[in-house]
């Protein structure tokens, strides 16, 4: 799943019955990639919620709707080869509905950085619009999506963080996925709860493409996850050194 270089952004449904409090807090998180016992990569991600700007924001009467912001950066670099990724998304504050999401890709071979690949996917009423760019070539593609749902793409692992959350709390094991690169079909995932170990439980996680074993704190955090050779491990109360910050928007 993660260490390939195909990037896909993938659907997660929420349940009807998700809880509105934050499944993550606020605050930003750090996760080392080992690959067979050598650190090669990390993830660092910021979620802010904040309130959703509105026409009528301003009038004293209207409602006050809040979403939360989840800025990731990704960097990665193993058998001669390195990628490294930013990533925005943002997702209802109460619903965890996912709202949009902006990436920006590029990988380095033969010491130089190649062509980025930029992908940004609104959903609307239902229908997921994806706008992809490799290079001068650029593809769009309108998708109907499950309603509400949740983001899941390929080496953005924050949102994995944030599924495995909301599975925490709901209980919940099977799920829809959409892949915005133009597929139409819709992919089934399993979460499957495995074991208590000690503070942590471990689960199951399964998709077309990808099969891991992942372990969860009291809380619904995710402390480990395992997939064949990769490890990817929660750095706890650690701040990165380079903040994450907004992909450039076309």
């Amino acid at each position: 799943m993660f260490p390939s270089v195909v990037i896909a952004a993938l659907l997660f449904s929420v349940p009807a019955d998700t809880p509105a409090s934050p499944t993550i807090p606020d605050g930003t998180y750090t996760y080392s990639w080992i690959l067979n016992g050598k650190e090669v990569g990390e993830t660092t991600f910021t979620v802010t919620t904040r309130p959703v700007k509105t026409k009528d924001a301003e009038s004293p009467d209207a409602p006050r709707e809040n979403e939360r912001q989840i800025l990731g950066q990704w960097t990665f670099s193993a058998r001669g080869n390195a990628m490294r990724s930013s990533n925005q998304t943002i997702v209802d504050a109460a619903s965890h509905a996912a709202r949009s999401y902006v990436s920006q890709q590029t990988t380095r071979s033969a010491g130089s950085w190649g062509v980025k690949d930029e992908i940004s996917a609104v959903v609307d009423n239902g229908i997921m619009s994806v706008r992809r760019a490799i290079g001068q070539t650029v593809t769009h593609t309108d998708l109907i999506t499950p309603m509400p749902g949740f983001f899941l793409a390929l080496q953005a692992f924050e949102h994995l963080v944030f599924v495995m959350a909301l599975a925490h709390e709901t209980g919940t094991c099977t799920h829809d996925l959409i892949d915005p690169r133009g597929s139409t079909a819709i992919l089934k995932t399993t979460i499957t709860k495995e074991k208590v170990e000690g503070d942590e439980t471990r689960w199951s996680f399964v998709a077309p493409g990808m099969k891991g074993q992942v372990w969860l704190s009291k809380r619904g955090l995710v402390t480990r996850y395992e997939q064949g050779e990769l490890a990817i491990v929660h750095r706890p109360n650690e701040k990165s050194g380079s903040q994450p910050k907004e992909p450039k928007k076309k």
